[in-house]
């Protein structure tokens, strides 16, 4: 995953972002569910650059990029927090079509 994510974040074409952040939020979901709690935060952060780079794009995502940024500047502990992202990265996955 690691040289695919290093692939596509070296490519300026928003798409391939896209597609970036479909397989930064698929490994939030395994740091989440394992409780790796440091790589999540930047995997989060990841994403929400991704999906930002370009105007369309970060308004079909906004309500994720919302969920994102209020979620990654805070310790997640609480199940509502953790059900909140776990809705919010399947929200993101479904929507990229790869």
């Amino acid at each position: 995953l690691e040289n695919g994510i290093k692939f596509l974040k070296a490519q300026y074409a928003p798409v391939l972002r896209v597609l970036c952040a479909s397989i930064e939020a698929e490994r939030a979901l395994y740091h989440l569910k394992s409780s790796h709690m440091e790589p999540l935060v930047s995997d989060l952060k990841s994403i929400v650059q991704d999906l930002s780079l370009q105007t369309d794009i970060k308004r079909f995502f906004k309500k994720e990029i919302e969920n994102l940024n209020r979620l990654s500047g805070k310790i997640i502990h609480s199940s509502g927090d953790k059900n909140l992202l776990f809705n919010t990265l399947n929200n993101i996955i479904q929507k990229i079509p790869y």
